[in-house]
Formats: structure tokens, sequence, C-alpha cells
């Protein structure tokens, strides 16, 4: 069993690592940085109202099962 927890730990390493570079790769890219700005708390609840109506809109036109 214990084998099994340092394979798992070093899953996770490999992961962790993986993530972090393709985050510093975006990073360069043009645009893929947020800095400069400044919204203010209304346009921050604007922009997780029309998130919640996306996902609503997502959610609503899958297609159901009909077992579920």
């Amino acid at each position: 069993m214990p084998f099994f927890i340092a394979d798992i730990g070093e899953i996770l390493l490999w992961l962790t690592r993986t993530l972090n570079t393709v985050l510093a790769a975006l990073t360069t890219l043009p645009g893929a940085t947020v800095s400069g700005l400044h919204p203010s708390a209304l346009q921050v609840v604007l922009i997780y109202v029309l998130v919640l109506i996306v996902y609503t809109l997502l959610y609503r036109l899958q297609p159901r099962s009909r077992y579920r």
C-alpha cells in the first residue's frame, strides 16, 4: 500500500509541475494579462449574472435522457 501512495504522490507532483509550465507559457501570449483592469462592484455582479445566465441556458438546452 505505501508504494501505491508514493505513486499517487509522484503523479500529483508531475501534474502540478506540468500545469505550472502550461500556465507560465500562457502568460507570455499577447493579451493574456488582466493587469490594468479595475472593474467596479456593479461590473463584477453583472459578470456573475451573465455567467449564471449562460450556465442556465446551456443546462436547459442539453438533451435529456429518458432514464433520469
